[in-house]
């Protein structure tokens, strides 16, 4: 439920956030970086390293080059490689989540096997830094908009 413009989790909200929060740890090279659970939907920006990328970021983040590295790591591989990597690490990723936030939900109410989550989702690459922080502005200001929604109501869906 939102409430002055703050999202309130309910319990199955906790376990969907626990499990946004646990996403790195299933895949070495992914991170979250921004996200908002909303009672209707949620939002995530996942960001994908190359395993030679995550290497040179730690060893380049104190100079602040981590913009130009992944930039430069971007130009120097075939686009293609990169665009079919993520479309097959993507489904993988909001597989395992919607599989492990279900059995979870599912534990709890005693409903096996029940469909929590709807088959399809909507995922875009990120082109450029200003999609990005456009993006992530609109994630952030998500529960602001609450009312808004298309389908808003002031009754959370249980």
């Amino acid at each position: 439920m939102v409430e002055n413009g703050k999202m309130i989790l309910s319990p199955y909200g906790e376990i969907v956030k626990s499990e946004i929060l646990a996403i790195h740890t299933y895949f070495d090279n992914v991170d979250v970086d921004e996200w908002v659970i909303m009672p209707n939907h949620l939002h995530l920006i996942i960001t994908i390293y190359d395993v030679e990328t995550i290497h040179e970021l730690s060893l380049h983040q104190q100079q602040q080059q981590i913009h130009e590295l992944s930039l430069q790591r971007r130009q120097q591989h075939d686009k293609q490689y990169h665009i079919k990597r993520r479309q097959m690490l993507i489904p993988k990723i909001i597989g395992k989540f919607k599989m492990r936030t279900s059995k979870k939900m599912n534990e709890i109410r005693h409903t096996e096997g029940y469909k929590n989550w709807q088959s399809d989702y909507f995922d875009r690459v990120i082109r450029n830094e200003k999609e990005y922080y456009r993006i992530k502005q609109y994630i952030v200001n998500n529960p602001l908009n609450w009312y808004k929604d298309k389908l808003y109501t002031e009754k959370p869906n249980t």
